[in-house]
C-alpha cells in the first residue's frame, strides 16, 4: 500500500479529473486485497499520464483516445496492452457517470459510432495430430542422462 500511496502527489487528486476517479478505484483495490487490479490500474494511469498528464474528464474525448493509441502504437505497445490500458479508463467513466460527475450524453466517448477499444486477436495454435502421436509414443531412456 505504501508503494502507491508515494506514486501519487496529492496535488493530483482534483474531483473531476481522472486521476481523481483512479485513485479512488486503487484505494478499493488495494483494502479489498486486489492488488493485481491496483497494480493494473495504476499502469494504465500511469501511461495517460504520460501521454498528456491529469486531465479533466471533458478532456478525453474521441479524438484523444485515438491520438493516445497512436502514441502508444508508436512505442511499440501491443493491442492487447492499449485494450489493457483502456478498459480502466471505460470504467472510471462509467464510475464517473454513476457519480454525477459527468454526463453520459455530453462526454462519453466509448461505444457504437466513437471510440472502440482495440481487442486482441487470440489465435490458437494447435499441435498437429502427428506431433501429438510423437510426443505421447515417445519412449525415453532413463538411463542416458546426456538427453
Amino acid at each position: 500500500m505504501l508503494v502507491f500511496s508515494l506514486l501519487y502527489d496529492l496535488r493530483d487528486s482534483i474531483q473531476g479529473t481522472i486521476f481523481f476517479q483512479y485513485q479512488s478505484f486503487i484505494k478499493k483495490f488495494l483494502v479489498e486485497g486486489r492488488i493485481s487490479s491496483a497494480m493494473h490500474y495504476h499502469c494504465s494511469y500511469v501511461s495517460l499520464k504520460k501521454f498528456r498528464g491529469n486531465v479533466r474528464f471533458e478532456k478525453v474525448t474521441v479524438s484523444f483516445l485515438h491520438q493516445y493509441e497512436t502514441w502508444l502504437r508508436n512505442r511499440n505497445i501491443s493491442k492487447t496492452t492499449i485494450g489493457m490500458y483502456l478498459r480502466p479508463l471505460r470504467t472510471i467513466f462509467n464510475e464517473a457517470i454513476e457519480d454525477d460527475i459527468i454526463k453520459r450524453e455530453k462526454f462519453y466517448p466509448f461505444g457504437r459510432r466513437r471510440y472502440i477499444i482495440p481487442a486482441s486477436k487470440n489465435t490458437k495454435k494447435a499441435l498437429d495430430l502427428t506431433d501429438v502421436k510423437k510426443i505421447y509414443y515417445y519412449k525415453c531412456d532413463p538411463t542416458n542422462d546426456s538427453e
